[in-house]
């Protein structure tokens, strides 16, 4: 098993197939705190995560810095947003986190960033990644 798989097998395993992609803006961060105020297990597992990964991109390396997923320019000097992929399931411990530079998503809708990230996973980890959008009702099977 090569290191990339090893390090996400924890993650294959807890989300079975069924994984989630959240992008988060910083200008996103108050409303989570709110909602994590208001009890939601989700936000506050979401402000962990980024806590955890910004940490990490502070402590980066200058010749080793963190880098935006779908263009590789560094992310140290600039605004970015956050995507998560995580099990889709409200217990969640694993995540994978990525870097968007405000280049690629400054201007672009949270669908926009979404497909690229998506795209990313599916050239770099998921070749065979769908994308299944849920029914906003329920209905009969």
């Amino acid at each position: 098993m090569d290191n990339l798989n090893l390090r996400i097998h924890p993650l294959h395993t807890e989300a079975a197939g069924l994984l989630t992609c959240q992008v988060v803006r910083f200008s996103d961060v108050p409303a989570l705190l709110l909602n994590v105020a208001r009890g939601d297990v989700r936000a506050a597992q979401t402000l962990r995560t980024l806590d955890q990964f910004l940490t990490n991109v502070e402590r980066a390396k200058p010749q080793e810095p963190t880098l935006c997923a779908t263009c590789d320019r560094s992310v140290q000097q600039s605004s970015f947003a956050c995507a998560i992929v995580s099990a889709d399931r409200d217990d969640a411990t694993q995540a994978l986190v990525f870097a968007i530079c405000f280049h690629c998503a400054g201007t672009g809708s949270l669908a926009s960033i979404k497909a690229r990230i998506e795209d990313f996973l599916r050239e770099n980890i998921w070749p065979e990644l769908r994308v299944i959008n849920p029914a906003p009702h329920g209905g009969r099977a």
